[in-house]
């Protein structure tokens, strides 16, 4: 009886030596879930950082964008208006020409059908 009381002893020293080392690999295998989920927690955060950075990126490329546009759109106004300003500035010229020819012609004419004198008729006409 007694070898039987040592073999149950023996069997039950080594099912607790079992039943401490599953604890221990079970202890073991819940802190590397946990450490698992910590770096996938960790590397989601960083992803999100990224897309986040990725994302303002963006916004300010498309600020930058709108304000090129705008300095585009704003420097192709002021040429438009230069033009128009030249195409006014040469419309008035050719209007002043066209006045004082008309006024040299009017004289021209009066100055055949009047007494004037010849030379004040040629001086007229080399004018126009």
């Amino acid at each position: 009886t007694q070898v039987y009381q040592q073999i149950i002893h023996n069997s039950q020293q080594q099912l607790q030596e079992e039943q401490h080392q599953d604890h221990e690999l079970q202890q073991k295998q819940q802190q590397l879930q946990r450490l698992i989920e910590r770096q996938q927690q960790l590397q989601l955060q960083q992803l999100r950082e990224h897309h986040q950075h990725q994302l303002q990126q963006l916004r300010e490329q498309q600020e930058q964008d709108m304000e090129l546009q705008q300095m585009v759109d704003k420097a192709q106004l002021q040429l438009q208006l230069h033009d128009m300003e030249q195409q006014s500035q040469e419309i008035i010229e050719v209007a002043e020409d066209l006045k004082r020819n008309f006024f040299l012609y009017h004289l021209i004419y009066e100055s055949q059908n009047t007494s004037l004198s010849p030379i004040l008729a040629r001086v007229l006409a080399s004018a126009v």
